[in-house]
């Protein structure tokens, strides 16, 4: 997929965008590339192929709460990364470059560092298969760490290119998540969606049009939208 920057930091190469009337920056993260101070390393690029904690690192430097995590190459690095990181419940993630990964067995939930290093080990060097990797699957070779969360609802919410417009454009649903395909195909009218200008602002009455049926009182709701802007900002 393809991720924009505004003007600013100084990554990646300018490319105007006629239809939106602006400038903006494409990122992309490259397997050769190295990684400096153990954040991903950003060169000029179309595109942009990351795994979820390099993702993850990019949301933090935007302001995008994300959870703390570790990435871990072996069972006992993941070990020592349950330790290092609040419990008591700790998240085995799989790196690859696919969704669906908790319905394969790719994402465990472990409840000591000795249960995160035994999950770890499970994972490290298989394969998994999801509907977004082909029949051959993708090799784990990394697997991300991340401190529990108690999570009071799920919802969906994500800023996309509509290569049609030419511009962001944001989408939100109170029904989404994980499954959130099958949300828009069975619910539709569940999806919303708005289009971001050419400054990537999102205007008052595209935040309440976005957040309806959420059930978020006033001061949540303008915590919500600020997260919007800063999701178009990246």
């Amino acid at each position: 997929f393809v991720a924009k920057a505004p003007v600013g930091p100084p990554w990646g190469r300018v490319a105007h965008d006629p239809g939106c009337r602006r400038f903006e920056r494409r990122l992309c993260v490259r397997k050769k590339d190295k990684q400096r101070d153990g954040a991903p390393f950003i060169t000029g690029g179309t595109s942009m192929h990351i795994h979820e904690y390099q993702a993850k690192r990019l949301l933090s430097a935007y302001g995008v709460p994300t959870p703390e995590g570790r990435l871990a190459a072996t069972p006992g690095e993941a070990e020592q990364a349950a330790r290092d990181l609040p419990g008591p419940v700790w998240v085995v993630k799989a790196q690859i470059h696919a969704g669906g990964r908790g319905k394969v067995g790719g994402v465990k939930v472990c409840r000591s560092p000795e249960e995160a290093r035994e999950a770890a080990a499970s994972l490290l060097g298989a394969r998994r298969v999801t509907p977004q990797t082909g029949p051959d699957g993708e090799r784990v070779n990394t697997v991300w760490i991340e401190q529990g969360t108690a999570g009071a609802r799920e919802c969906y919410l994500a800023v996309a290119l509509d290569r049609a417009s030419q511009c962001l454009t944001v989408m939100a649903s109170p029904g989404g998540g994980m499954d959130i395909e099958a949300v828009a195909a069975s619910s539709p009218e569940r999806v919303f969606t708005a289009r971001l200008d050419g400054g990537h602002y999102l205007w008052p009455f595209q935040a309440r049009n976005l957040l309806e049926g959420w059930g978020l009182e006033s001061g949540p709701a303008r915590e919500l939208a600020s997260l919007v802007r800063r999701l178009a900002a990246l």
